[in-house]
């Protein structure tokens, strides 16, 4: 078991982990924001957002890991541990939509021909076209957890082991394989608590770890499956955030403008290996406004990003931008519901929300979500995009 005595100083000041449709709120008033230099025409791309499926009353969004694409077919959830739930359906939205799983339900993945999902102390496995599940593994309960369960969080899954993290006091990284035996402890975070914790996903032999706190900003550690001590990975700037991890270990970086870097915001690409950080040319507009809202990663090296963008009557848009490997940007499309100008908002933003996104071979599929307790899954063509096929 590794320990890890979390450097608060060595923190950022200001930076935020974003991957997998956490939210961002900028701290300051970039100049390269100025709803002047930001207006667009958005007749030209409302067209492009074809929503494939509209929810029910009352139903809740997915969550950050809770859409997913394979073989033509969207598999969506809401991981909760009270009332949860699994459907599929064509991502053509021509068709039924069928219900899987209704339930408790922490985390789900789809591997081979099954759909598995981890409840707070059981791991089960069932068809992905519907069925009776079966029992894979009892995990997690050997620890004292005066919440039931709830001390467990960002549940990861591969076809060794189930990995999660248990706070009880302190953080740390756990793990129970699924040919059998007991509940592992890879390391200690040390200096950090639940608060602090933004998420955790596995990539290839390690599990990438993103802190924020306020007054001392974003930090990303890894941890080996095999458990280890704790590698900080480099941080580009006092206020950058962590927009996007790929399957094969890229880290998306964001740094908005500030003082510090000449008022002028830009990119960065770093691995989960620990190597230098190398500039990333984008050319989404700087007056994208407030920065980057959400990213997810693409195949090729390729990522969709979602910024806000003023049209031109002064209204904030939600934009849907594909941005290649060589820092080459398109804009896709855009929703066509829009935040009227309010000049009491220091801090406007987009009226809707995207809260879940993933890549498939021609298309990018975003779950957005609106004031209204509704939310939609729309479809946004990409011919020459394809999906993050690497396994993470």
């Amino acid at each position: 078991m590794a320990h890890w005595l979390g450097n608060l100083q060595a923190y950022r000041t200001v930076g935020r982990c974003l991957v997998a449709g956490l939210v961002w709120t900028s701290c300051s008033h970039p100049k390269d924001a100025d709803p002047a230099n930001s207006t667009f025409d958005p007749t030209t791309c409302t067209g492009a957002f074809h929503v494939v499926y509209a929810s029910q009353p009352n139903e809740l969004p997915p969550g950050a890991r809770d859409l997913t694409w394979k073989d033509g077919n969207l598999f969506v959830g809401h991981s909760s541990p009270d009332d949860a739930w699994v459907f599929s359906l064509p991502d053509t939205g021509i068709g039924n939509k069928d219900l899987l799983y209704e339930g408790h339900v922490r985390s789900w993945w789809l591997e081979d021909d099954r759909l598995i999902y981890a409840q707070n102390y059981d791991l089960f496995s069932m068809p992905q076209t519907g069925g009776s599940p079966s029992s894979i593994l009892h995990y997690g309960d050997l620890a004292y957890d005066v919440l039931k369960g709830l001390s467990l969080s960002e549940h990861n899954l591969d076809r060794t082991a189930i990995y999660w993290l248990f706070y009880n006091g302190d953080l740390t990284v756990r793990r129970h394989l699924r040919s059998g035996g007991e509940d592992t402890i890879l390391a200690e975070m040390l200096g950090f608590g639940s608060r602090d914790l933004q998420w955790m996903r596995q990539v290839r032999d390690r599990l990438v770890i993103c802190f924020w706190r306020k007054g001392f900003g974003t930090y990303v550690a890894t941890v080996p499956k095999a458990g280890g001590t704790p590698q900080s990975l480099p941080v580009p700037d006092d206020y950058s955030m962590l927009l996007a991890v790929s399957n094969g270990g890229s880290l998306l970086w964001y740094t908005p403008a500030s003082s510090s870097n000449g008022e002028r915001s830009y990119y960065s690409l770093g691995n989960i290996d620990g190597s230098q950080l190398l500039p990333f040319t984008v050319t989404l507009p700087q007056s994208a406004y407030p920065g980057p809202l959400n990213a997810w990663s693409a195949g090729n090296g390729g990522w969709y990003i979602v910024v806000g963008q003023y049209g031109a009557q002064g209204a904030l848009y939600l934009s849907i931008w594909y941005v290649k490997s060589d820092g080459q940007a398109n804009r896709l499309a855009c929703d066509p519901t829009a935040e009227v100008p309010d000049p009491y908002k220091t801090e406007p933003r987009p009226v809707a929300t995207s809260t879940a996104g993933v890549a498939s071979d021609g298309s990018f599929f975003v779950s957005v979500s609106y004031p209204e307790n509704n939310w939609v899954i729309a479809r946004v063509e990409n011919p020459s995009g394809t999906a993050d096929t690497t396994t993470p």
